[in-house]
């Protein structure tokens, strides 16, 4: 099936330019936005689409469902207000070493993991004494063996010198190609701590979006349903891709490459 698409060249460089009309979102991202005529550069589609398989703000004051292991924690903010009414925090009550992980998710078709992390200050009072060895870190992980082994996506390295992850804030992630399987876990990990009194960090407004596997892409300047494409263009041109179920959710994006 063939999809035309009328677009229109952009004069403003932009690395990543997204337009949504429908509930999925798409977006286009490229090595380079500007290139020497007739070099190549590589581009990029990321789509989303689907509901969350889980979606946890513990504004209940607990856990919450959906989580395989858990280590010991509180929720009644001891370090101050959050983005939301609770956070979990791994306090003095949690012994290392510290772990959230996930029961098994169906992510066979990818996924997008957000959350809201925060390290306390290195050197504060308990519960609120920060991490500051290397191995003190928090390590988003995934496993797709039921939890026997964890491999890393990214792992926060404790900064003293710049006090790195010290204020809440949001971060995302893309599920790697090796994770995306019908039995998937996702977990934080703080391998070690010095004691119950020291190296505490929280967690916040977790969400693991499960993409549909309905959705493909189609690329406008050659019909390809690819993510990744690897283009030349002589003259300044500008890029289009439609993410689509193929009946009743479309969504589109440009990028301009001069």
């Amino acid at each position: 099936m063939m999809y035309y698409i009328k677009y229109y060249i952009v004069t403003a460089l932009l690395l990543i330019n997204t337009l949504s009309y429908s509930q999925c979102t798409v977006s286009i991202s490229a090595g380079s936005n500007s290139i020497i005529c007739g070099n190549s550069v590589n581009l990029l589609a990321t789509g989303y689409s689907g509901l969350p398989v889980m979606s946890n703000d513990f504004d209940l004051g607990n856990a919450g469902t959906g989580w395989n292991t858990t280590t010991a924690a509180t929720f009644t903010n001891p370090c101050g207000p959050g983005n939301g009414s609770s956070y979990l925090w791994m306090g003095d009550n949690s012994p290392a070493p510290r772990s959230l992980s996930t029961i098994n998710f169906d992510l066979s078709c990818g996924a997008e993991i957000c959350f809201d992390l925060r390290f306390a200050i290195q050197g504060a009072a308990s519960p609120c004494e920060g991490p500051d060895q290397f191995d003190e870190g928090v390590d988003l992980m995934y496993s797709i063996d039921n939890g026997l082994t964890w491999v890393s996506i990214f792992y926060f390295e404790p900064n003293i010198t710049t006090n790195a992850y010290t204020t809440w804030q949001n971060y995302c992630f893309i599920l790697p190609p090796a994770a995306q399987t019908a039995n998937t876990m996702i977990g934080w990990f703080q391998g070690a701590s010095t004691s119950l009194l020291f190296d505490h960090w929280g967690l916040d407004n977790i969400t693991i979006q499960a993409f549909d596997c309905n959705y493909y892409y189609v690329w406008s300047h050659n019909g390809s349903g690819l993510q990744n494409q690897t283009v030349w263009p002589t003259t300044d041109s500008t890029f289009t891709v439609l993410y689509t179920n193929g009946i009743n959710d479309s969504c589109w994006a440009t990028i301009p490459i001069t």
